[in-house]
């Protein structure tokens, strides 16, 4: 996929997301006392379909379901303020709710939730149901078990070739109010749901054992001016990542998936 696609298609979700949250007056979309549920999270899911392996060019077939399913986030990023920011990968293993190596097994459930009354504000959240297949670090880690299937809001609806693919996410359980002023308060209807922690709270291999962020790398390719496809961005080595920016990013690149999540475990220890 070429810069002018990817621009296209991220212009688009964008568009869609801001009229998603904004009525005919242009004001901003304000949940009301109680959600409208379109499908309540579920704890079983179909047996996960194991994505294929072949190998094309550098980067097979399964790393790159999964390397375009968790870019296609970076609408949700691009431009926005992101409510927790994290200095280093010591601080997002410690200060999330759980850090875990989990498998994508189905689309979850979707949320409308509605606007002010009398107008036609609305907000749809997708999610995406993963199992938990190793529980590395976190504050509310104990809580959490391999085998267990959560459902993770916020990042869009899985294809079925992403189906299987694996990934180290860095979660906030959305009643877990650690890290926000004291006068904070969970929201009932979102217990059992979860969301990644910042735009730097996924991580997969690349193809080849390098860890790398899907979300920052299209980000940062959107960003570059850099010719090519994403693929060939993701894969240049001499495009340095600005570690003031993306701590955590900067340095995951630096190592295999395997490593980082030695390194996350060892720091859950």
């Amino acid at each position: 996929m070429n810069r002018q696609s990817l621009l296209s298609a991220l212009t688009m979700l964008l568009a869609l997301l801001l009229a998603s949250c904004s009525g005919p007056g242009g004001g901003t979309a304000r949940p009301p006392a109680q959600d409208q549920v379109v499908a309540q999270p579920t704890s079983t899911a179909q047996p996960p379909i194991v994505a294929p392996t072949t190998t094309v060019g550098r980067v097979s077939t399964a790393n790159r379901a999964a390397l375009d399913f968790w870019s296609s986030a970076a609408g949700f990023y691009m431009g926005a303020t992101e409510a927790e920011r994290f200095g280093s990968l010591d601080d997002i293993a410690r200060d999330s709710s759980v850090a875990v190596l989990a498998r994508v097994v189905s689309p979850g459930p979707s949320r409308v939730i509605a606007g002010d009354e009398g107008t036609e504000d609305v907000l749809v959240y997708e999610s995406v149901i993963v199992e938990i297949l190793d529980v590395m670090s976190g504050h509310m880690s104990e809580a959490h078990q391999i085998g267990d299937l959560l459902v993770l809001e916020q990042v869009g609806t899985p294809p079925e070739d992403a189906i299987g693919t694996t990934a180290v996410l860095f979660l906030r359980d959305k009643q877990d109010m650690f890290g926000f002023p004291s006068d904070a308060e969970p929201r009932p209807e979102e217990e059992g749901l979860y969301r990644l922690v910042s735009s730097q709270g996924v991580f997969i291999d690349r193809g080849d054992g390098v860890a790398v962020n899907p979300i920052i790398e299209m980000v940062r390719f959107m960003r570059s001016g850099e010719p090519g496809t994403f693929t060939d961005f993701v894969f240049d080595d001499s495009i340095s990542i600005n570690q003031d920016t993306y701590p955590v990013a900067a340095v995951a690149r630096q190592m295999t998936l395997t490593e980082l999540i030695d390194l996350i475990a060892s720091m859950g220890e």
